[in-house]
């Protein structure tokens, strides 16, 4: 059992691998569009290649984004990019390098930037840099310093981070206490999601407690780290071996010895090779429990391998203080105390105080004190900057005065320009009100005399369409039944053609309002269908509808001009013997209607220019009056795709709100139960004779009237059936809801 997590870890990093990879493939295959993106792409394939220890590509990319930045004057990442380059060194254990690295971020921040916009993380380097080499003083010292700079800035990361450095150096120096307060401080500053964080901080505490010898408070905070870790096993499955470890060292002091053996167990494939301390830790507790076969099985392995580490001529190297030590703990357990001394005066021998070169020593000094002078730089920046600040008050106070008087005196002048430009217009406010009303009156009298066009060129085609059709019926010969069926599409083409030209018309004229009403979908379907159902013939088409409505609450007009429009183009570009496909779905609170054709699809311009009139782009009214009217519907239309095997495109319209039954039985009873508005209402006697005269083939003098009582929903609605109806073949029903309409419009 303590071997399956780390085998887990071990699969989680060979999958992982490749995941970066295809990160920084991924990077470099999209070119940055401006520079703030350069710049991101350069920080983040710098991460991708740290994550996998590639350090030549990331010192690469460092290297890159100085020159970038150098190149385009920007102070801020020049600066950032050398203080990561002395991250990379500081990592490398080339401590000189990273000093120089940071010597100059630190020039940079001095010279080009301003004090608010140094970057106080570049403290935290330094202090970590004097932490390595064990200048304990000077690096809590730097870290006070990052400190100050992040409680300004409110800065709840810098904040932990400066708090958790402080208490690291406290706890070489083995102060516990301060240990415990500065943690305790960083907590509030750690977010849930800061896995690592919170994990380091319980290490931390545990580790206080038990240099205060408080070991069953340290190993409460041991344990809450270990159980963070094996509950987050992918954000913190590395560090479960460190919680092993840590826990195992004290069951140690407590000498619980064969409960810190399980511990030392899990912990070491996580620590072997690189670090032998958990060997180490091991053999001392089965040593201490009595296990001493099973200290020698530990040992084995190792001792057979390094075998060669007693020699006196090799020095330095971890392993050999580990084998020392390790034969030196089973030589006492066997009771052989001359080989155990013997081994002491070699371990004795090897120990050594390791000296502080002076040359880094001095490098050390001079990078601080460049610090405190970028701070006391920061500080006269900060003065001066208040100085310029006041000065520049009193010069805004002083060019306000000098405003203020020269705006009197302006004030004056236009008083007087005022009154006589008052004069001069009032004169011409009567000709521009006279010339307003002459525009408007003829913009009005243009709108009509297109809609009355556009209505009486609807008749006459609309008969033409009806007499193609019965003749085509009745013609058996083949060749006159085929002219015969070519006239009866080509007038269908017309008729649709100014259907959407009076359309587009009432639509510019804001003339079309949703009317909504319950409909059965087969009843729509029939309707949209049967002017189309000769193209899908002389095509040999196949129409594909599916959808499980069995009605909709829509304005049928509205919806049947979308789809008689799509198909069209559908039905015109599609190949013969294709196949068109119409879905309608019902979503939580909208219908999805998709249409699928199998034609040629279009150019990139095509497509731009796809729901806009235009002549050079060979585009008419059909679907940019389809597009007008999804949005009176509330809804969307777009180009789901295009391609050389057909367009498909994608309607969403919003389902309304549904009407309560009284109002829905005031809508469908319009002639024969009007509304208490329309009860109020006087109409104009002259009105009535008007409706009177009328006859079903003057459309344009009906189109007129309707657009006049356009604000009036029962005269509006009445009057449109009375349109409808020479164009269904239901002329001869004209007069007979022309009386129904008289009589209730003297009712009211």
């Amino acid at each position: 059992m303590p071997y399956i997590i780390p085998l887990l870890l071990l699969f989680l990093s060979i999958t992982y691998c490749p995941a970066q990879t295809a990160r920084i493939d991924s990077l470099l295959a999209v070119a940055p569009s401006d520079l703030e993106q350069e710049f991101i792409r350069y920080e983040e394939l710098i991460k991708a290649y740290a994550s996998i220890d590639s350090s030549p590509a990331q010192l690469y990319y460092i290297q890159k984004g100085q020159e970038r930045a150098k190149a385009t004057k920007s102070w801020g990442k020049l600066a950032d990019f050398w203080a990561q380059k002395g991250q990379f060194y500081l990592k490398k254990d080339s401590l000189l390098q990273a000093m120089e690295a940071f010597d100059k971020s630190l020039k940079i921040s001095r010279t080009q930037l301003q004090a608010n916009q140094v970057n106080q993380y570049l403290y935290i380097n330094i202090g970590n840099l004097y932490f390595q080499k064990g200048y304990w003083t000077e690096a809590n010292q730097h870290f006070n310093y990052a400190l100050e700079g992040f409680l300004n800035k409110d800065d709840s990361s810098g904040i932990n981070l400066s708090y958790r450095n402080k208490a690291l150096v406290f706890n070489r120096l083995r102060q516990f206490d301060s240990v415990i307060y500065y943690t305790n401080l960083a907590l509030p500053y750690i977010h849930e999601n800061q896995l690592e964080e919170q994990f380091w901080a319980l290490s931390l505490l545990g580790t206080a407690h038990s240099g205060k010898e408080e070991y069953n408070k340290a190993y409460y905070y041991k344990e809450k780290a270990l159980d963070l870790a094996q509950e987050h096993t992918e954000a913190l499955g590395q560090l479960i071996g460190y919680a092993h470890y840590s826990l195992g060292y004290v069951d140690f002091k407590l000498e619980n010895y064969e409960q810190a053996i399980p511990h030392f167990q899990t912990a070491l494939p996580y620590y072997m090779p690189r670090d032998f301390n958990a060997l180490w830790q091991l053999i001392r507790c089965q040593t201490a429990a009595g296990q001493l076969q099973a200290a020698k099985e530990s040992f084995a392995p190792f001792k057979e391998k390094y075998a060669y580490l007693l020699a006196d001529s090799i020095q330095n190297d971890p392993k050999r203080d580990l084998y020392l030590l390790a034969s030196q703990a089973i030589a006492e357990a066997e009771g052989d105390y001359k080989k155990a001394f013997e081994l002491v005066k070699k371990i004795n021998k090897d120990l050594r105080e390791e000296s502080r070169k002076e040359k880094d020593k001095d490098q050390l000094i001079r990078l601080g004190q460049l610090a405190f002078s970028l701070r006391k730089d920061i500080e006269l920046k900060n003065q001066e900057q208040q100085l310029s600040h006041e000065k520049e008050v009193r010069a805004q106070k002083e060019r306000l005065n000098q405003l203020y008087f020269l705006g009197l005196l302006m004030l004056l002048l236009l008083l007087f320009a005022g009154t006589w430009l008052y004069w001069q217009l009032a004169q011409n406010r009567k000709l521009l009100h006279q010339s307003y009303a002459d525009l408007q009156e003829y913009s009005e009298n243009q709108d009509e005399l297109y809609a009355i066009l556009a209505h009486d060129l609807r008749r006459p085609f609309g008969n033409l369409l009806s007499v193609n059709q019965r003749l085509a019926a009745s013609l058996n010969q083949k060749k006159e039944g085929e002219l015969a069926r070519k006239a009866e599409g080509a007038s269908q083409e017309l008729y649709f053609l100014f259907e959407d030209l009076l359309s587009w018309i009432k639509e510019q004229n804001q003339g079309i309002q949703a009317n909504y009403h319950y409909h059965s979908w087969a009843q729509l379907q029939a309707d949209l269908l049967a002017p189309l159902q000769l193209a899908l013939e002389e095509k040999n088409i196949q129409l594909q509808i599916r959808t499980e409505l069995s009605e909709l609450y829509t304005d049928s007009y509205l919806l049947n001009t979308i789809l008689r429009n799509l198909l069209a183009n559908a039905i015109r570009f599609s190949p013969k013997a294709g196949q068109i496909s119409l879905i309608i779905q019902q979503k939580d609170n909208y219908y999805q209607i998709q249409l699928q054709d199998q034609g040629p699809g279009l150019s990139e311009e095509q497509i731009a220019a796809l729901f806009t009139p235009n002549k050079k782009a060979k585009n008419g009214l059909g679907l940019p009056l389809a597009q007008k009217f999804v949005q009176l519907l509330g809804g969307e239309i777009e180009l789901l795709s295009s391609s050389s095997t057909g367009l498909c495109f994608q309607i969403s319209l919003p389902k309304q709100s549904h009407k309560n039954t009284q109002e829905i039985q005031e809508e469908t009873l319009s002639f024969a139960k009007p509304s208490p508005q329309q009860r109020a209402q006087n109409y104009d006697p002259k009105l009535l004779a008007l409706l009177a005269k009328l006859q079903a083939h003057q459309v344009g003098q009906l189109y007129a009237l309707q657009q006049t009582y356009a604000q009036d929903a029962f005269l509006r609605e009445a009057l449109n059936e009375l349109l409808e109806l020479p164009f269904s073949g239901e002329a001869n029903r004209f007069e007979e809801k022309k009386a129904a309409l008289l009589q209730q419009l003297q009712r009211l």
